[in-house]
Formats: C-alpha cells, sequence, structure tokens
C-alpha cells in the first residue's frame, strides 16, 4: 500500500523553512518529509488536529531583500497570534518565495476562524490519500 500526500504547495522552492520558537532555520527536503506525511483526514471527528496551509494575502517575495522582510514580518505577526490562544497552534514552517504562507498544525474546529483573520487569504487542509 503506498500513500500519497496531496500537498498544496511546492516545497521543492527555496522558502521552506522550519519554525523552532522564533528563529527560523531552513531546511533541506528530507527534513520535513517524515512530518510532512505524518498527516491525517479531517472527515474523521470535530475536535482532531490537522494540518492546514495559511495563505496569505501579501505577495510572496521576490528575492529583493526589503521583499523578504516584509513577508517575514508578515509571518512573524500572525505567527504569534496561531500560536496563542484560542488557536495554540504547533507552527510546522513557513514559505516566502513561491508562496507566502505557513503551515501549522490546529484544531479543525478553529478553521473557520484562521479563515476570518486579517491578512488570510485562504486556509487549506492537508489530506491523506491512499492508493490500495
Amino acid at each position: 500500500m503506498f500513500t500519497v500526500a496531496l500537498i498544496f504547495v511546492l516545497w521543492l522552492t527555496a522558502g521552506l523553512s522550519l519554525h523552532t520558537g522564533s528563529n527560523l532555520q531552513f531546511l533541506s527536503l528530507q527534513h520535513v518529509l517524515p512530518s510532512v506525511f505524518d498527516f491525517t483526514d479531517a472527515a474523521a471527528g470535530p475536535s482532531m488536529e490537522v494540518n492546514v496551509i495559511i495563505i496569505l494575502d501579501a505577495p510572496p517575495a521576490s528575492g529583493v531583500s526589503s521583499a523578504s522582510a516584509s513577508v517575514i514580518e508578515q509571518q512573524e505577526v500572525l505567527i504569534a497570534a496561531l500560536e496563542a490562544a484560542p488557536f495554540n497552534a504547533q507552527i510546522i514552517g513557513t514559505t516566502q518565495i513561491a508562496l507566502n504562507s505557513i503551515l501549522a498544525r490546529v484544531d479543525q474546529r478553529l478553521v473557520p476562524a484562521l479563515r476570518a483573520l486579517p491578512g488570510v487569504q485562504s486556509v487549506q487542509i492537508e489530506r491523506v490519500f491512499t492508493i490500495d
């Protein structure tokens, strides 16, 4: 049986980073894959945690340092809100170059509230698909 995760973000870009406290560290794809394929299906229950991709409304950084700084600043403000109550989200990572997004693990019931946050364009729940 092969498990295939449908991921809405191309993580092969240089913008992927893992959030550890207030420090952002760039990682290779091999370090991230085990956590990427540890996703669960959101349809299993109303109060379970799900991995989400939060796409922000500001355009991604174009490689210009001032654009990168503003994208990172926007992400840090939203990350602070996500880590606080009521979300208490676990931040998995961020992307800045191909897509301005934050990857997080949150309670499924809070996804509509995430979509209502200022600066959020959309929130996508990651899914696991199994090929038999």
